[in-house]
């Protein structure tokens, strides 16, 4: 009796365990970041998934119907499914924009978000080039035990302007460089070390010359306008005062002969 009611007690333990489960296999999560010219960014995040059975493909579908796209509501259903780089709550990294999507055929889910706060910072602005930084604190959700951990089934592509010159010298090791991509997979490390520097391309003189009108306050303007004004005129003083001389001249003279046709009249 005892030995049917422990298989029986088993029995619907197994019941329970396949109806309620939210059993789903992370297969493989692929992130991009793309950072733009200001140093913020655009996060794609990729989750390749996998079902044990079809109670769990069933579950996996009720609980879509469920949550939507919120992914407020994703995060406490399965722990693995929520931004990697940004906060859903918080004043830390909050996440201005974001959306969902899923490729059915594929088993993925698509998590597209930015990031309201610059990742990448100007440490040095000189005339021709910029120098920047994207700190290690960016990676903070894959710290572990002090170790900067990413797993073997987790890619970060880190995408740079295109006009990027990254610093390999002071890059961490594991990461692989291809152009302006810097690659991060299965990589435990202490730091990452991500500096880059942009050049700054020659302005036209019209880009130049309206930056200046616009940086350039009336009052100043006008000293300035001054300035150009008695530099033209110290610049051709003798040109101006033959030209003063000559006018001086012919309207002496035909005032002149005004003056004598009057007499002779």
């Amino acid at each position: 009796m005892k030995a049917l009611r422990k298989i029986f007690f088993l029995f619907i333990l197994f019941i329970s365990f396949v109806i309620f489960s939210h059993s789903v296999i992370l297969e493989k999560l692929e992130i991009e970041v793309e950072v733009n010219k200001e140093g913020y960014a655009t996060v794609k995040e990729t989750y390749k998934i996998s079902f044990t059975n079809s109670y769990d493909e069933y579950n996996f579908n009720q609980i879509k119907t469920k949550n939507g796209s919120s992914l407020t509501m994703w995060s406490l259903d399965y722990n693995w499914l929520s931004p990697k780089f940004g906060n859903l709550a918080g004043q830390e990294m909050p996440i201005s924009k974001s959306n969902m999507t899923f490729e059915e055929k594929e088993n993925k889910i698509i998590v597209n978000y930015e990031l309201s706060k610059p990742i990448a910072f100007i440490m040095e602005n000189k005339p021709r080039v910029s120098n920047w930084r994207i700190y290690d604190s960016f990676f903070q959700k894959f710290i572990k035990n002090d170790l900067i951990n990413i797993p073997q089934n987790t890619v970060v592509n880190i995408i740079l302007p295109k006009e990027a010159y990254i610093d390999k010298d002071i890059l961490t090791k594991q990461a692989v460089v291809n152009e302006n991509i810097i690659t991060l997979t299965g990589i435990s490390t202490n730091y990452i070390n991500i500096r880059y520097e942009i050049k700054k391309p020659i302005g036209s003189s019209n880009s130049m010359i309206e930056n200046f009108l616009r940086n350039t306050t009336i009052g100043n303007l006008i000293i300035i306008l001054s300035l150009i004004t008695l530099l033209l005129i110290f610049v051709f003083r003798k040109r101006i005062k033959e030209k003063i001389e000559n006018y001086i001249v012919e309207h002496t003279e035909f005032e002149i002969k005004e003056i004598e046709e009057e007499v002779e009249a």
